[in-house]
């Protein structure tokens, strides 16, 4: 824990009060909320992991990873080397705006 980090509850508190309203696209976003200690209502998120398995498929019932919706989709290799969050929320937003019609029906 770092000595000068805000304590865990107010921070969650901030980015669940950031996010009030608004759309949160990410991929396997239930992970996320769950580490933040709070949910999103459901018609807020896009969540490319389960936002279209018909289109996007699944892995015996499990999403397909990041990397292979970004390579297969959008001809962009990610998470080769060092993990990033920031290259993998870019894939999730390009695949969502791919597909967007989809996720909007």
């Amino acid at each position: 824990m770092l000595a000068t980090a805000p304590p865990f509850e107010a921070v969650s508190r901030e980015v669940s009060a950031l996010l009030k309203g608004k759309v949160v696209v990410g991929h396997d976003l239930q992970h996320d909320f769950a580490a933040l200690g709070f949910g999103h209502p459901r018609r807020l998120v896009r969540d490319t992991a389960r936002g279209l398995p018909s289109l996007l498929g699944t892995r015996a019932g499990r999403p397909r990873k990041l990397r292979h919706l970004a390579a297969e989709f959008l001809q962009w290799r990610i998470q080769e080397g060092c993990h990033s969050p920031e290259e993998d929320a870019a894939a999730a937003m390009r695949l969502y705006r791919r597909f967007r019609p989809q996720f909007e029906l």
